[in-house]
């Protein structure tokens, strides 16, 4: 499965002769699996339908799902004849002519009419409607992914391209600092022995030392290229390597020491947090 987005939308409805059942469900962004559902014909069998078909195809994401069931023959009445015959007997003793009564008027009262609804006719009616209308949610988000997979490939082109200008100071990082101190001894008017300028030089290349941090960006690069390569959804672990990657280009940004560098290592920074936030919307 590709990269799927935690937001989207889905729909389905089916009509018939006897009524239509409509199913709206929306999902957004969440750490974890909530799901909420709203519906006139709730029941604990409908509930573990609908939770149980989210679970089998989405990992997390808050879901809110909308159900309108307008269907016929699926409620069940009952009598309570015992019941009814003290009604009729109470109203007849009042001296009430039981004609003016009408059905809705003996239904009002308490016990006598029993509504129950066919739970086994309501879940078997809604089951490829709700099938659907999540179908149609999932196509959303995978649509969506794609979208943020395509941002990932471009600012990760752009990632490598700024790694290689760090990469290629390195070899002339050491001639660099030397031109420095040379530039900085010469304003002060300060003459050092050889030995104090190699001293001075190496504190330098310990302090801007920043190999390390290079190497485990490069890491880090590769690993995000291959998850967006892989055909599953791994949005945790994405979000985790950027969470590494702005560790690494916060220590970059303080260890480099040419300005022009500097700016790029800004900019790498702000790439991995605007990926962050893609990141947070990621299955």
């Amino acid at each position: 499965m590709p990269l799927e987005a935690m937001t989207g939308f889905g729909t389905a409805r089916k009509e018939s002769p006897n009524g239509d059942i409509s199913v709206d469900v929306k999902s957004l962004n969440n750490k974890y699996l909530d799901i909420s559902i709203k519906t006139h014909q709730y029941s604990n069998e409908l509930e573990s339908l609908v939770k149980n078909n989210i679970k089998q195809l989405f990992d997390r994401g808050s879901f809110e799902v909308r159900i309108d069931i307008n269907i016929e023959n699926l409620s069940e009445y009952a009598i309570n004849h015992s019941l009814l015959k003290k009604f009729l007997s109470t109203v007849n003793t009042a001296g009430i002519n039981l004609t003016e009564l009408s059905l809705n008027d003996i239904a009002r009262v308490p016990g006598i009419l029993d509504t129950k609804t066919n739970n086994s006719k309501l879940i078997k009616a809604l089951k490829p409607v709700l099938k659907n209308a999540l179908a149609d949610l999932h196509v959303a988000r995978i649509k969506e992914g794609k979208k943020i997979a395509n941002i990932f490939a471009s600012k990760l082109r752009t990632m490598h391209n700024i790694l290689k200008k760090f990469e290629m100071f390195q070899s002339k990082a050491i001639n660099y600092r030397k031109r420095l101190l040379r530039t900085k001894h010469s304003n002060l008017g300060l003459e050092l022995t050889l030995e104090q300028f190699n001293q001075e030089l190496d504190n330098l290349n310990i302090k801007h030392d920043f190999a390390e941090e290079i190497e485990r960006i490069a890491f880090h690069l590769d690993s995000l290229t291959k998850i967006l390569s892989d055909k599953s959804s791994q949005g945790k672990k994405i979000d985790f390597l950027l969470q590494e990657l702005f560790r690494e280009a916060n220590t970059l940004l303080v260890k480099v020491d040419k300005p022009e560098l500097k700016n790029h290592a800004i900019d790498f920074k702000l790439i991995v947090e605007g990926l962050r936030e893609q990141s947070q919307n990621l299955q």
